[in-house]
């Protein structure tokens, strides 16, 4: 992958590729840099803002993958979807920052 951004280096899919192949690798840094990179190239790739916010959310990274899916929604709200996911994200985050509550009664 490293070879094809070298031949073509302005190739924002390219970049997104090589991001969704260090993540497989669990290079995540490297990958953040790489859709970092194709957004650089094209600011409203859909799918790198996308990847990169799946990969943050993976790193407990919340916000930084919530802000990713509100760039998504602001400039085009015909995705709609990344709506669902952002919520979806924001509930887990949010849950695992709040203390879990423990009864010991039965709630009647």
């Amino acid at each position: 992958m490293r070879r094809a951004t070298n031949v073509d280096p302005n190739n924002a899919k390219l970049w997104n590729k090589r991001g969704l192949a260090l993540c497989h690798l669990r290079r995540h840094a490297e990958a953040i840099e790489s859709f970092d990179r194709a957004l650089e190239i094209d600011p409203e790739y859909i799918d790198a803002w996308n990847n990169k916010g799946v990969i943050l959310y993976k790193l407990m990274r919340y916000e930084e993958a919530i802000a990713c899916f509100d760039h998504i929604i602001d400039n085009d709200p015909k995705y709609i979807k990344y709506g669902t996911i952002k919520g979806w994200y924001w509930a887990r985050w949010r849950d695992a920052r709040m203390p879990s509550r423990v009864t010991t009664e039965p709630s009647t």
